[in-house]
């Protein structure tokens, strides 16, 4: 996993993914006061990012999840969510495994899972190693929040760049 903020993502961009900056570089220029629900697609059906608006709600009401044949870049441009977030290990068991039409495995709980409070411009990346608990209130009130998640194929131009 790797958590970040766009105000850093000149000094990120160096140390990340070249596909992951790609979708991050979308996600900076994008107008989020115009954008509106739905899937942009930035090279085909293969990298895209998805666009929602929602309500938070309890950790309890939610369900850890993995992806393993995309890489999740979650970014929140509007409002803030908890993210349950802990690494993939043998000790999770799975609930539900949809990975033919959705790439998602459900989990029945997390096993050591840390709270990531995802505030405007803050973004995270969830590898298929990563477990992560998205959408969670993070006040006792509900809050609605604009959030962008990014699919980017795993493998797919994921070397790091090292200079």
């Amino acid at each position: 996993m790797i958590v970040g903020h766009m105000r850093y993502l000149e000094q990120d961009r160096q140390w990340l993914p070249t596909e992951v900056v790609k979708v991050l570089d979308w996600m900076a220029a994008a107008d989020w006061n115009r954008l509106e629900d739905g899937r942009y697609e930035l090279e085909g059906a293969e990298v895209y990012v998805g666009v929602q608006h929602y309500k938070t709600t309890p950790a309890a009401e939610k369900q850890p999840e993995s992806h393993q044949a995309y890489v999740d870049i979650q970014y929140m441009p509007l409002g803030r969510e908890v993210i349950g977030a802990e690494p993939l290990t043998d000790e999770h068991e799975e609930s539900s495994i949809e990975l033919e039409v959705r790439d998602l495995i459900f989990y029945h709980e997390g096993v050591q899972e840390s709270s990531l409070v995802l505030a405007p411009g803050m973004y995270a990346v969830f590898f298929p190693w990563d477990v992560h608990r998205p959408g969670c209130r993070a006040t006792e009130a509900a809050e609605t929040v604009c959030k962008a998640v990014g699919k980017v194929p795993r493998g797919a131009r994921m070397l790091l760049r090292v200079h």
